[in-house]
């Protein structure tokens, strides 16, 4: 007795094996669980290896010679079907979650169904870092009438009326391209049958909504606008579940490209028209809602940004609770991405940002921890960066800023975002810019650039109250966390003595560095010179730092004329015992007095003057 199939599962094979390998595994605890079969349609047109790996794995093996017509050869796989139901995928497509669909058969929910759906994870990038999940209708109970229909984006008709949504996960690589001419050759294969299909069906509006995402993947704004522009006139008067739905993709789509075209504005009034418009559907305007503060954030409307996205978060508390209403409706193209995680990220970093330019620090301090910077792989709001560090020189100071920043510096991608930002910032002189290298102090990031930066401004802007002691002890760390970094930096300059290929400030270190190895006064004065010449924002400290070497250099002279006149005292006052001994009183305070207008704060002649003057010989004897 032949056993009977509950799920037969088929997929085209036209990839290399190994893909092909790794579908076929990932299927393996559906086969496992359930009794079911495995059909691969070869489309290859003769690939050995291919087909060797065909023959292993699958069930059953149909060979179909490639017409340019995806349903004709899905329809080749769903003719032999055995199974009660039909599930079917791409070859380069593999679960990695089943345990949803196997608990649907083995519940017995298969029989109160005509249909399920499944996601399907689009990878945009070939790391797995960025993707967009799609409910995709690929799983239907099997009817007579059941068939493919359309050479391109196939699809089941008639379309299963009670459906029910399975949250098995199924990844695909298949629109990321490996260059860009294998992205026009898809763009071009797809374009050309799809422009057909609308040809031979114009009010199927499924074609239509296909096209706008093949303008979007080549990034052809202007017949991306075109086209939608076109499909809204053609349903305006029509109404229907397809036509409704594909209303909010089309505006959508001419949002899309305006942002496209870097048409805020417009984009921003197209946003508030469709938020108005009823015909939008529940999703259709919480799409509206992320895509308005986005603009708005662009055009500096930060109270109109604020509102936009605590919209976008109230809607997505209402299909947290209405999950059906939201994968019903998340079937048209464009808007079914809103509610993923880097929209989430990006909305939560509007929200702060649009605080932040406000003065308001509670949405940082409330949503900060949702933007997932703790992850291997983060997504960054182009203009959150930004905000943080305007914020971070002009607010007053806050605990969340510096665990801000120590986060922030232990990723590589996230710092080299915002230390470009810092560098900018500090280089322009920028409000607040010393007290932002203060926090980064305080935060214990050493980075030798902004260490450098710090060092300068504060040459620049050295306080006069400050004593000569303070700015020579400043130009010295300054030159010596200068030179650790330039020298880095312009190791092949110095090397290859290209000394006027350095920055203005490195001139300026370098002539420092030789200026505190003279000793002379007067050639100290003629590298200032050059210190200024080279770098003229040092000016002023430089007029400072010559007073103080001038008075360095009195301070000098003076001292070398004391020990002078010290030298002389000492002879002289060899000879006041003699005096005193010979009772020569008088001669000897004579000499005394004359020893103190030398040195007038002399301790050993004010020890001889009391000496004299009562009258004690050094041997203790009176006069």
């Amino acid at each position: 007795m032949e056993k009977k199939i509950l799920l037969t599962i088929s997929f085209l094979a036209s990839r290399h094996s190994e893909d092909v390998k790794r579908c076929i595994d990932s299927l393996e605890p559906i086969r496992k669980a359930l009794p079911c079969e495995v059909i691969a349609v070869d489309t290859s047109g003769g690939d050995k290896a291919l087909r060797e790996v065909l023959d292993e794995y699958a069930d059953e093996v149909v060979s179909f010679t490639w017409c340019d017509d995806f349903a004709k050869a899905r329809n080749a796989g769903l003719e032999r079907a055995k199974g009660e139901w039909f599930l079917y995928l791409d070859d380069d497509e593999w679960f990695v979650d089943t345990d949803q669909i196997i608990q649907f058969f083995k519940r017995g929910d298969w029989k109160k169904y005509d249909g399920a759906n499944y996601i399907v994870r689009n990878f945009l990038n070939r790391k797995g870092t960025q993707w967009t999940d799609s409910w995709v209708s690929r799983m239907v109970r099997i009817r007579p009438e059941i068939h493919f229909t359309s050479p391109i984006h196939e699809y089941l008709t008639p379309v299963a009326e009670k459906i029910i949504a399975l949250k098995s996960i199924a990844n695909h690589f298949g629109y990321v391209y490996e260059t860009q001419a294998d992205l026009w050759k898809h763009f071009e294969r797809n374009s050309r049958l799809l422009l057909k299909m609308i040809e031979q069906e114009p009010d199927n509006v499924r074609w239509r909504l296909q096209m706008l995402m093949e303008y979007a993947s080549v990034g052809n704004w202007q017949s991306l606008y075109d086209f939608a522009y076109a499909g809204m006139e053609s349903i305006r008067n029509r109404r229907g579940k397809d036509e409704d739905s594909a209303w909010g993709a089309f505006y959508a789509a001419k949002i899309i490209a305006l942002e496209g075209k870097t048409e805020y504005e417009q984009a921003y009034r197209l946003c508030e028209e469709g938020l108005e418009d009823r015909r939008n559907n529940q999703l259709a305007k919480t799409f509206l809602c992320i895509r308005k503060g986005r603009y708005a954030m662009l055009l500096e409307k930060y109270t109109q940004a604020e509102a936009a996205i605590k919209d976008y978060l109230s809607w997505k508390q209402y299909f947290g609770r209405h999950e059906v209403l939201l994968v019903n409706q998340g079937s048209a193209p464009f808007i079914h991405t809103v509610f993923e995680l880097p929209q989430l990220q990006h909305a939560y970093s509007i929200l702060i940002c649009a605080g932040l330019k406000q003065k308001k620090i509670t949405y940082l301090k409330r949503y900060w921890n949702k933007l997932g910077y703790d992850e291997e792989h983060v997504s960054v709001y182009p203009i959150l960066p930004e905000c943080l560090i305007e914020a971070m020189a002009t607010m007053p100071e806050d605990k969340i800023f510096i665990l801000i920043l120590q986060v922030v510096s232990q990723k590589d991608q996230l710092w080299t975002v915002f230390r470009l930002g810092f560098l900018k910032w500090v280089m322009e002189e920028r409000e607040g810019s010393l007290h932002l290298i203060g926090l980064l102090q305080k935060a214990g990031i050493d980075d030798s650039f902004l260490q450098v930066y710090y060092r300068r401004n504060q040459v620049t802007h050295f306080p006069t109250e400050k004593s000569g002691e303070d700015l020579q002890k400043l130009l010295e760390k300054y030159v010596t966390c200068a030179t650790e970094y330039f020298r880095d930096s312009y190791a092949e300059q110095l090397e290859a003595g290209q000394l006027d290929e350095l920055p203005p400030d490195y001139k300026a270190v370098l002539l420092l560095q030789e200026l505190m190895k003279k000793t002379k006064l007067e050639d100290k004065l003629v590298i200032v010179k050059q210190v200024v010449e080279a770098y003229p924002p040092f000016g002023e400290t430089m007029k400072r730092y010559v007073r103080v070497l001038q008075q360095e250099e009195v301070l000098k002279t003076d001292t070398q004329t004391t020990f002078k006149l010290q030298l002389m005292a000492q002879q002289i006052m060899k000879q006041i015992p003699v005096l005193m001994e010979a009772g020569q009183v008088e001669e000897a305070r004579n000499v005394v007095k004359q020893l103190r207008e030398m040195l007038p704060g002399d301790e050993q002649i004010r020890v001889l003057e009391e000496q004299i003057r009562s009258q004690i010989f050094v041997d203790g004897r009176k006069q």
